[in-house]
């Protein structure tokens, strides 16, 4: 990330409660008739909206990544169609932002901003694209289909839905037992189920405690199937995992950490929201030597400057100096690019991606050799 992009970012960090503020008096003066509904939670409702817009607004600055608040603005439509809100409050929310990021901010940060609210817009009148965007990237239903591992996830999820986690737990045991790899029942019919489940809660289709109650559970299920998974013979390298600060959550890492370990490698995982320092500090902490490889997973676009700032703060430390660096999550899926934005060595859209990429990476590095 450039210096002036960041700050940039930080300058409408600073200024996001009064722009929010100045586009709903805005909104409200171009039609009188969303000012009527501005009546008890419908105020603090958009004010929670527009804070959102504005935290990916200011990512998509610091990444100059117009994508980036594109999909946020495809989930704010996804999520007012669900709930049967007026997609034209929507669009005067984008248009009044934009005047106002314009009269507001120094003109080269408004220039940026507008630009990247217009390819917001852009999202929003074009529904055929945004359709295919999400079939690309693997958002839209993903439990769709007659596959038969998407069938079994579909079963796993009801099941978690319908609070019966031991039938839940057999689905996957089963596929096991029958000589399924852990790898790609973790990757197939796990990593499928849990994106249904968000995807629910942010339709309204699922509640918070669905969703929590699917995480905890898989969870458990993951610990089962650990314990009868083929690992392969040690290979002598080591892998630190772990989720940026900000980030809570902790099973897709968890995920990518012990597909790490079936392939031979010693894995450590950290979990969620860690302090880039901490994560330096655990880097030097290891006492049977150093490690190969750093593993980092943001799962939001609002990790995408803690991703840096990790990056950073790790390459400027004693122990990872020179370490290779691996991210991935929801942002590098939609633009592969923000790899090297952050200052990472490579991303990987899955957990068995990252073990072959690591491979090679490590392969490539003259430095790189495996420790026993």
């Amino acid at each position: 990330m450039r210096r002036d992009d960041l700050h940039a970012a930080e300058t409408l960090d600073s200024v996001a409660k009064a722009i929010g503020e100045w586009t709903l008096a805005l909104m409200s003066e171009r039609d009188p008739s969303f000012a009527a509904r501005l009546e008890g939670d419908a105020r603090r409702l958009w004010r929670g909206e527009l804070k959102n817009r504005l935290d990916h607004l200011a990512e998509a600055v610091a990444c100059r990544c117009p994508e980036l608040l594109a999909r946020n603005v495809q989930w704010s439509r996804e999520a007012f169609e669900s709930r049967g809100l007026p997609l034209e409050d929507l669009r005067a929310s984008l248009e009044a932002m934009r005047t106002v990021l314009l009269e507001q901010l120094p003109a080269p940060i408004a220039k940026t901003a507008a630009e990247l609210v217009d390819a917001g817009l852009a999202r929003l009148h074009a529904p055929a694209a945004g359709r295919a965007d999400r079939a690309a990237n693997e958002r839209q239903e993903p439990l769709a289909g007659d596959d038969p591992d998407v069938i079994a996830a579909r079963l796993y999820l009801l099941h978690m839905l319908d609070r019966e986690q031991e039938k839940a737990s057999e689905i996957v045991l089963d596929l096991q037992s029958r000589g399924r790899g852990t790898v790609e029942i973790y990757e197939k019919v796990l990593a499928p189920a849990l994106a249904e489940v968000g995807r629910m809660w942010h339709l309204r289709e699922a509640s918070v405690a669905d969703e929590h109650f699917s995480t905890a559970g898989t969870r458990l299920v993951m610990a089962e199937l650990r314990q009868h998974a083929h690992r392969e013979a040690p290979c002598g390298r080591s892998v630190l995992c772990t989720a940026v600060g900000g980030d809570l959550h902790d099973l897709g890492i968890r995920m990518v950490a012990d597909v790490f370990e079936f392939a031979g490698w010693h894995a450590e995982c950290l979990g969620a929201d860690m302090p880039a320092e901490e994560v330096a500090v655990a880097l030097e902490s290891r006492v049977t030597g150093r490690f190969d490889l750093l593993a980092v997973a943001a799962n939001t676009t609002l990790g995408l400057r803690p991703m840096a700032r990790l990056v950073e703060t790790v390459r400027r430390s004693r122990a990872g100096n020179g370490i290779k660096i691996l991210v991935g999550g929801l942002p590098f899926r939609l633009a592969p690019e923000l790899a090297e934005a952050v200052g990472a060595d490579g991303v990987a859209r899955t957990a068995s991606e990252a073990v072959r990429l690591a491979d090679r990476l490590l392969a490539a590095s003259p430095a790189a050799s495996p420790r026993s």
